[in-house]
């Protein structure tokens, strides 16, 4: 979970966090919150809850995102 962690502070520094999807937003708010709970757990936290999966899937997209706005950041 540590490289979650690491892309949502990451986005938030940049200010970059905030120009993604409200579900994307309030799940990296709960992974910064919530650093020591599962992702099964982390995932019942949501309102709607999503699975596990589902809760993973958002996860990696928000790493992807992180990586991109690197990558731009890098140039």
């Amino acid at each position: 979970s540590q490289k979650y962690i690491e892309a949502i502070r990451y986005l938030i520094e940049s200010g970059k966090l905030e120009t993604m999807p409200e579900e994307l937003r309030t799940t990296a708010r709960l992974r910064l919150e919530h650093d020591q709970l599962s992702l099964s757990d982390l995932a019942k936290l949501t309102n709607p809850p999503v699975t596990k999966s589902g809760m993973k899937h958002r996860l990696e997209k928000i790493l992807s995102f992180a990586e991109e706005v690197r990558g731009t950041d890098l140039q």
